[in-house]
């Protein structure tokens, strides 16, 4: 009972948000593909608290069955890309994978000029001003995490990255997938 309450709770989320409509003349299940799914909940990551998108991202990964392990991928090098974000960055990883492990990550959010977020001294200190922490710190905190648990789900955000941890999932949920091709 609690779970199909659950269920109709965030699919009213969906609606209500711009996520999915019921308007559509064709059932939801086929209204979009996985990835315009992931394109859709990446823009919900920038437009909702962040409490809203960790109910809206579990459920998806759930619905779904989202790889969140490099259980079941092939060796290779893989990149992961977000669609771009409400700021003109778009969240791109490397992850590299040898005997279903997550042997290699880098993670950064470019904008479309090019530059990245990673390497850029000023936006990493106006950022470690406003909420705490900065991608430089961020983000090798997050590949280390990977690395150590080899699942998106064990790696807790970063008090003042806590976006920046759903990005990083985001990217790399789309470079396992390719993973698992």
């Amino acid at each position: 009972m609690k779970k199909l309450f659950f269920i109709i709770v965030i699919g009213y989320a969906l609606c209500s948000t711009g996520l999915f409509s019921l308007e559509s003349k064709k059932p939801p299940s086929l209204m979009l593909s996985i990835q315009e799914t992931m394109g859709k909940l990446e823009s919900y990551i920038e437009r909702h608290r962040t409490s809203d998108v960790k109910a809206v991202f579990d459920f998806f990964i759930d619905l779904f069955s989202l790889p969140t392990t490099p259980n079941d991928c092939k060796d290779g090098k893989y990149k992961g890309e977000s669609i771009y974000d409400d700021y003109a960055y778009k969240h791109s990883i490397s992850i590299e994978i040898k005997d279903k492990k997550i042997i290699y990550v880098y993670y950064d959010e470019v904008k479309s000029s090019g530059s990245g977020k990673r390497g850029n001294s000023q936006y990493c200190d106006e950022m470690k001003k406003v909420t705490g922490a900065s991608p430089a710190e961020a983000y090798p905190i997050y590949e280390e995490r990977l690395l150590k648990n080899q699942d998106l789900m064990k790696i807790d955000a970063l008090s003042g990255a806590t976006y920046s941890l759903y990005r990083f999932r985001s990217a790399a949920i789309r470079a396992l997938q390719q993973a698992k091709k």
